[in-house]
């Protein structure tokens, strides 16, 4: 073995720790764009499930107290409170309905007419977190509860429904039931899930 073998030796050596330098770099740079991925993606779950403002809706049949003429008058309530963590604008109070005659087929209708004014929120509202928002809608025999309402929803700043649970549904309609269809016929209550 000649110098010139040795020599070749040595590079083959320096070229090999080479490589190994370079495949360490390639494995650190892959480890760390995983990494980054992984840490953006979570961002992205977190900020989508974590980071959604939610709405909570209070809806019954119920009584206004303090100073108004009217204050015998039932009312079904719609309450909003925004619960966090941003700000929310609460754009429509949605209603859907099956219609009776039709069978199976819903239609959704928006309640911004149905509501009081002059002693309700208005619409478009935007609330901090904590704030409230209160509809309230004549409980008569002609408001909206005499249609067969599967879900009462409110609209917020990105198109998001947020519903109410269907056991204040189904309350609220049980109450207009008893007060206005007792004298004839009865319209059944959808129930979730049935189909």
């Amino acid at each position: 073995m000649g110098w010139g073998d040795c020599w070749d030796a040595v590079m083959n050596l320096e070229q090999q720790a080479a490589d190994a330098q370079i495949a360490e770099i390639a494995l650190a740079i892959s480890i760390l764009s995983l990494l980054i991925s992984g840490a953006s993606f979570g961002w992205n779950v977190f900020k989508e499930v974590g980071l959604r403002v939610r709405i909570a809706i209070d809806f019954y049949v119920g009584i206004l107290v303090g100073g108004l003429a009217n204050a015998d008058e039932r009312w079904v309530v719609i309450r909003c409170v925004n619960k966090g963590p941003g700000k929310v604008r609460v754009n429509n109070l949605n209603v859907k309905f099956r219609k009776l005659a039709g069978g199976g087929r819903s239609e959704t209708g928006y309640a911004i007419t149905m509501f009081e004014r002059s002693v309700s929120s208005q619409l478009p509202v935007t609330l901090d977190v904590g704030e409230v928002a209160n509809y309230f809608v004549p409980f008569t025999e002609e408001c909206f509860l005499k249609l067969d309402v599967t879900d009462f929803s409110v609209s917020d700043t990105f198109g998001r429904s947020h519903k109410v649970s269907r056991r204040e549904l189904d309350r609220a309609r049980k109450e207009y039931v008893e007060a206005f269809l007792t004298r004839g016929p009865i319209i059944a209550s959808s129930t979730r899930g049935a189909n």
